[in-house]
């Protein structure tokens, strides 16, 4: 199966990026072409695990959003607190920051150290976990 997608420009024919998909009974191989350069990816049977992490990825973000939420009502914090709290822990230190200039510029030294501490939280507990995971 061929399909071209246009990526924009006046020359089609510079512009154009093929993508072949060959199906075969036990390889799948994803060609990406454009400008005489290939490259080639194979798609095998760890796609069919794909669902699994994608559910696995939405309950731990469900898990963190009834932790936070918890937390919310049982400290009464507001929601400058808990949103730039949840993007350090989700996206760190260079999204916190972000969000905690939404609401004020004077706020973004408290969203790269809700970010550090994140990330010494996050560091401790995932030595924690491992050890132990390692134990069992």
């Amino acid at each position: 199966m061929t399909t071209n997608q246009k990526a924009g420009g006046s020359s089609p024919s510079r512009y154009t990026i093929k993508i072949l998909v060959i199906i075969d009974d036990y390889k799948d191989f994803v060609i990406f072409s454009k400008g005489g350069y290939h490259i080639l990816f194979y798609v095998g049977a760890e796609i069919a695990q794909a669902p699994l992490y994608i559910i696995s990825g939405f309950v731990i973000l469900g898990i963190h959003a009834l932790i936070l939420f918890l937390a919310a009502k049982l400290f009464k914090l507001d929601l400058f607190t808990c949103g730039v709290a949840s993007l350090a822990n989700v996206g760190g230190v260079a999204s916190a920051p972000i969000l905690a200039a939404a609401y004020s510029e004077a706020l973004i030294p408290i969203g790269v150290l809700m970010a550090l501490m994140g990330y010494v939280i996050g560091t401790g507990g995932g030595l924690l976990v491992g050890k132990i995971l390692s134990m069992i």
